[in-house]
């Protein structure tokens, strides 16, 4: 037998409780994430000013910039969903391209439903911000990809 029919037999070890631990790390800024995401998005008043814990300093400037508020948000937000993701398969960027138009949709779908809030409204910058936010999310987990997969993908 061979060297190579003995690499191809070697079964591959159980996971352990160990990686199940680094998974559940891995999704818990997501779902940290993704709830203060969904609380900001879909809560009555659009001001920061009624979110506890909130230094007034961010509150000052955030309400003023609202397209900086979303850009971060949502780019944290996608930062979130690459990392709990990132190294679970193969790097590759395809997965990752797949997973940032999901969440596109997924700003579009949010802010479309602030129409049936009462004191919200859908606006279309708000829309660009975040795209814009996950875009550049997706560019640095790209490049994070490319790096640890210098081969390509």
């Amino acid at each position: 037998m061979c060297v190579a029919e003995k690499i191809t037999q070697t079964p591959t070890p159980p996971v352990g409780p160990h990686r199940r631990w680094r998974r559940a790390w891995r999704a818990a800024p997501l779902v940290i994430a993704a709830g203060v995401t969904l609380f900001l998005q879909l809560k009555a008043v659009p001001s920061l000013s009624d979110v506890p814990h909130v230094p007034r300093a961010w509150v000052a400037f955030f309400d003023t910039h609202d397209f900086l508020k979303n850009a971060l948000g949502f780019g944290g937000l996608a930062a979130a969903v690459q990392f709990a993701s990132f190294g679970m398969r193969p790097p590759a960027s395809g997965p990752v391209l797949w997973r940032t138009g999901g969440l596109m949709v997924t700003v579009a779908a949010l802010e479309l439903a602030q129409v049936f809030l009462p004191e919200r409204s859908c606006d279309w910058h708000d829309i660009v911000a975040g795209c814009l936010g996950i875009a550049i999310s997706c560019f640095f987990w790209i490049g994070m990809v490319q790096a640890r997969n210098p081969r390509g993908s």
